[in-house]
């Protein structure tokens, strides 16, 4: 394995998760005009010229993931339609995790019960809501039960408790899966007014 080639393709990821979160808080502030800010268009071309640095075969699930995104953002600053960039990049994306997937594309086979990245991103939210808004810990618990599945205070707690068991503020250590959606989660919960678990979907 080519560790210059995969540090490119989390190089380029990383970009444009910065990107997305850009996006992300301008589609928070509705009546403004469309995003064109000179450092969302900076992250994603950083994003195509890092990308162009990585091999193709040697993690192309991962690859096409990072390439898929990328256009579905450039797409939208365009204002183009994005061609179902987003149902690709959960295809992809779930091959390289192990999770379900709409499209089979090779890769990694479904590991056991492993949830959705969406899902995965829900229940990382509730963690986040959970330990930040103690007194709103009842509507959150109803909101999981009709988003996520989850039915009770105590399954509630227990994704918490696990969740605080396999952490690690170093996203490469950590054994949770939910790890790589806190930055994104504090950040909405702390400077976009997030507070329930629907403005998560």
């Amino acid at each position: 394995m080519n560790e210059e080639s995969d540090s490119a393709l989390n190089r380029a990821g990383t970009a444009l998760l910065h990107a997305a979160m850009l996006q992300a808080k301008a589609a928070n502030k509705p009546g403004q005009p469309q995003l064109n800010d000179t450092g969302y268009r900076a992250l994603l071309i950083k994003a195509r010229r890092t990308l162009a640095t990585a091999y193709l075969n040697e993690k192309p699930h991962k690859f096409m993931a990072v390439r898929t995104a990328l256009e579905s953002l450039e797409a939208s600053e365009r204002g183009d339609d994005d061609l179902k960039d987003m149902e690709l990049f959960k295809s992809f994306t779930e091959a390289v995790l192990g999770g379900p997937r709409e499209l089979e594309f090779g890769g990694r086979p479904r590991q056991g019960q492993k949830f959705a990245v969406e899902i995965n991103h829900l229940r990382a939210a509730a963690v986040a809501l959970w330990e930040r808004f103690p007194e709103m810990r009842g509507s959150l618990v109803s909101e999981a039960r009709v988003l996520m599945g989850v039915g009770t205070k105590a399954k509630l707690e227990s994704i918490v408790e696990n969740f605080n068991a396999r952490h690690d503020v170093d996203i490469a250590k950590s054994k949770s899966p939910l790890s790589i959606h806190m930055p994104l989660i504090s950040d909405l919960i702390e400077h976009h007014g997030y507070r329930k678990l629907r403005d998560f979907t």
